[in-house]
């Protein structure tokens, strides 16, 4: 199919040799030069997602008698190499786009119905004999497909998801085991406080984020309620009434996952709010790690110094050997992404109206991506900077540190005592041991 599209600001999409695509798809090609992230290279696992709907469903409709077993073998075939990640290339829609995934779905059907047409020995195009719509696109529709593609995309991104999260947390644990005989300051509203073990540290950072990864693992429980057969508006017009059920079931069977056939789906199709539920959960872990960020940035930085971090790069072009923590600052920056998606996706899923949310490509954009980037960035962060971080045993923590022997005083003497103790060394310039001396407390 010759075919060249030129963009003002994005340049040309680069065709592949062969083309599987239809009008369709041609047409949301040429309509959304908006971001430059192409579907195929941005998300894969959405494609592979929606390629296991397709599969599940050609399987529901054969057994139905809907569709000849000749087309639903050459169906499954094609979708078995998308789902190998061989047809990749063939889908160049933009990541934003109108439509409430109209466009990605169509993509799908064309590219589907195209290869199987040519698996049968038949040429590209010849739809009277495999049709996009009327056979690929049995019983379906974008409305109930593309959200049950997008939580099955969930599941297998946040799994990814979930074993960086653990290789942190393990390192912050050794961290924590590697240093428990060895003390630091505690410090409260920049202040000095009372004495911790680094134990007590790293171990807390850890078990924030296990708590914060459980929250994670929770969320995906509203991910298994999909309403395939509801069709446009949930009411399940156009579908065989057993096939939703059926489609569900040879899901599960190729994945491995628990999806429950929803009986809601006017509800599901209308309000997708539970992808909310998800990105609360992304950014509550994002809030957390970019606390720890910080943390680590200031008991390394050159006022605290409690440990240091490895030096990746210099951190200056005017200051001599100036090393700046910036795998930490990478972390925060990715925090500042998931926070600020997760707003879009508010947005997003308030914006819907009436029997559809149209948002669901923008919403699927923006959840995929925070996981996306918080793997990546994790991997970083534990590897360049949470494995190696080396404790200093000379640090501001003081065995005679006035605040921690204040608070140890006040144990004794009580509040107004203590507090009165470090007024009159204050006014004296000398140290709490020796009004504390003076007074017989010690």
């Amino acid at each position: 199919m010759p075919y060249r599209m030129e963009s003002d600001f994005l340049g040309s999409v680069k065709i592949p040799s062969q083309v599987y695509w239809g009008i369709n798809t041609q047409r949301a090609i040429e309509n959304f030069k908006i971001s430059g992230h192409i579907l195929g290279e941005e998300h894969p696992k959405l494609i592979e997602a929606y390629a296991l709907v397709k599969k599940a469903s050609a399987k529901a409709n054969g057994e139905l008698g809907e569709i000849p077993s000749v087309k639903v073998d050459a169906i499954i075939q094609a979708c078995d190499e998308i789902i190998e990640g061989k047809l990749l290339d063939q889908f160049k829609i933009d990541v934003v786009q109108g439509g409430a995934g109209t466009s990605t779905n169509m993509a799908l059907n064309e590219i589907i119905a195209n290869r199987a047409l040519e698996i049968l020995g038949y040429k590209k195009g010849q739809y009277d004999i495999i049709n996009p719509n009327d056979d690929i696109n049995k019983s379906q529709s974008t409305n109930d497909t593309y959200p049950a593609a997008l939580k099955l995309c969930i599941y297998f991104v946040v799994s990814d998801l979930k074993k960086t999260i653990q290789k942190l947390i393990d390192a912050f644990e050794k961290l924590a085991k590697d240093n428990k005989s060895h003390h630091l300051m505690g410090v409260t509203q920049l202040r000095n406080a009372v004495k911790m073990s680094y134990y007590d540290l790293f171990h807390g950072y850890a078990y924030s984020l296990s708590d914060a990864m459980v929250n994670i693992d929770n969320s995906l429980t509203v991910m298994s309620e999909i309403a395939l057969g509801g069709t446009a508006i949930g009411t399940g017009i156009g579908a065989n009434e057993k096939f939703g059920p059926l489609a569900v079931k040879y899901l599960n069977e190729f994945t491995g996952i628990k999806f429950i056939f929803s009986k809601e789906a006017v509800s599901i199709i209308s309000d997708p709010g539970n992808f909310a539920t998800v990105s609360s959960a992304l950014k509550q872990f994002a809030l957390r790690i970019d606390k720890i960020s910080n943390d680590i940035r200031l008991l390394s930085s050159d006022n605290f110094d409690n440990f240091t971090i490895p030096p990746k790069q210099l951190g200056s072009s005017i200051m001599p050997a100036k090393i700046n923590p910036v795998i930490p600052e990478a972390m925060n920056a990715v925090a500042m992404i998931v926070i600020g998606n997760d707003g879009i996706i508010d947005n997003a899923l308030k914006s819907g109206q009436l029997q559809l949310n149209h948002f669901t490509p923008l919403i699927a954009h923006k959840l995929l991506e925070s996981i996306f980037e918080l793997k990546n960035v994790l991997i970083i962060f534990t590897k360049d900077c949470v494995k190696d971080i080396k404790v200093n045993f000379h640090p501001h923590y003081r065995p005679n540190n006035d605040a921690d022997f204040l608070t140890h005083l006040m144990l004794k003497v009580g509040y107004k005592a203590a507090t009165q103790i470090k007024v009159e060394a204050q006014a004296r310039a000398v140290s709490l041991k020796i009004i504390a001396k003076e007074k017989g407390l010690i």
